[in-house]
């Protein structure tokens, strides 16, 4: 369960993606269909990312990568299938001295 503001999320026809806070969650997504034409949905927690030091702003899905934009200035390319980061950039400030 999510328990703090979504910030950001992504889906396909397999999961749902949600950025609150520092974290993502990955939830599986499922639907059945009754004999009736209802159809009703329901969602399982695969895992949790963690990796971020501030919140998370954007992400991108495809396929089984996702790419996630923080408010740490960093961006993260993760390997869903292995719940783990593949490639993390830092943008680092520099400082110029302004003339006097």
């Amino acid at each position: 369960r999510v328990t703090s503001p979504i910030e950001a999320l992504q889906f396909d026809d397999d999961r749902l993606i949600v950025a609150a806070d520092s974290l993502i969650y990955s939830f599986e997504i499922s639907s059945s269909s009754s004999s009736s034409s209802s159809t009703t949905a329901s969602s399982a927690r695969l895992s949790v990312l963690n990796g971020h030091t501030s919140n998370v702003s954007s992400l991108q899905l495809e396929g089984k990568k996702l790419v996630s934009g923080s408010f740490d200035e960093s961006l993260r390319v993760w390997d869903l299938s292995k719940k783990s980061p593949m490639v993390c950039t830092i943008n680092k400030k520099k400082t110029k001295k302004e003339p006097n």
